[in-house]
């Protein structure tokens, strides 16, 4: 079911941007990098082992980068580089994770994470000389971080808000394709968030700060993409919730019908934009007109009435004191 999602916004966005964006060396070089982060997408979404989902991870992330990077423009430039901090931290924890699960449990299938989650558990880790903590913690704990990575979440950097220098296509593909794994890797896993509660905390408690924040920052952003920016990592806060409140049912929901909403809301910013762009037109040509109109009338003759004689007599006499009254 993820993989037809993937490939379906995939496939529509990619066939939105050969119809929208204006074709050149750099148009070439975005579909090519663009059809990579669908099909890495789709190797971390029906990924059978271990170790596939591990190299379809690093290889979406090489992908985005590539699909976000433009040489003369600096903000995607620096777009490029803050997802790159974000992004590197959850690809380091998640090769490290995967690396511990080969190392105890072997190239397991993610139908067997059970067998896995019993062999760490029965396993202790000892870094720099601190007390020894369960394997499984350590492996959940780095899952949960591989997760809050790409989906965008705290305390991490937020990294797709950024992304919105980049065209709308490769906006919809990112927010509404790429952030999903972090929900996918987790989903796929339970096992072993389920043999570490504290991981689960972790992973609520981030996911509620970053709803939080997510609720806040869209309540001061009226553009339409930054709406739909701030809105997918307070979506990705919903999701992850739910995963940790063990409801991995409502997970997997939500994750098919944001996917599909927001691909949709993101190619159709355009045309809102524009429409928006219209309506200002007609409301500055109809105030233009209304204020032609009204300077029209103030330059009209209006016809005062003539004072009488005796009254401008009265008025002369006054002004040079030689009335009745000097």
């Amino acid at each position: 079911m993820l993989a037809l999602v993937v490939s379906t916004i995939g496939l529509t966005v990619l066939t939105y941007a050969r119809r929208a964006l204006d074709a050149g060396p750099d148009a070439v070089r975005s579909a090519a990098a663009g059809g990579a982060v669908l099909a890495a997408t789709l190797a971390v979404a029906a990924a059978g082992r271990v170790s596939v989902l591990v190299v379809g991870w690093v290889a979406t992330t090489l992908a985005v980068l590539a699909l976000l990077h433009h040489r003369t423009d600096p903000s995607r430039r620096a777009a490029t580089a803050r997802a790159a901090r974000s992004l590197v931290v959850g690809d380091v924890a998640l090769v490290v994770a995967g690396i511990v699960v080969v190392a105890v449990s072997g190239d397991l299938g993610l139908t067997r994470m059970g067998e896995a989650a019993t062999a760490l558990a029965d396993r202790s880790v000892t870094l720099a000389g601190l007390p020894a903590v369960r394997a499984a913690d350590v492996v959940a704990v780095l899952l949960v971080l591989a997760a809050l990575a790409r989906a965008s979440q705290l305390p991490l950097p937020l990294w797709l808000p950024g992304t919105l220098a980049a065209p709308t296509p490769t906006s919809a593909l990112l927010h509404a394709g790429v952030v999903n794994a972090g929900a996918i890797v987790l989903l796929r896993s339970l096992d072993l968030l389920d043999a570490a509660p504290a991981a689960r905390w972790a992973l609520g408690l981030a996911s509620l700060a970053t709803i939080g924040a997510g609720v806040a920052a869209m309540a001061t952003r009226h553009d339409v993409k930054g709406s739909l920016a701030t809105s997918t990592s307070a979506q990705m806060g919903f999701m992850l919730l739910a995963v940790a409140v063990g409801a991995p049912l409502a997970a997997v929901t939500h994750l098919v019908g944001h996917a599909l909403y927001k691909s949709a809301r993101f190619l159709g910013a355009g045309a809102a934009i524009g429409a928006a762009v219209r309506q200002a037109r007609r409301h500055r040509t109809l105030g233009a007109r209304l204020v032609a109109v009204a300077s029209s009338i103030g330059r009209l003759p209006v016809p005062v009435p003539a004072p009488s004689p005796s009254a401008a007599s009265r008025d002369l006499a006054l002004a040079v004191g030689t009335g009745p009254s000097s």
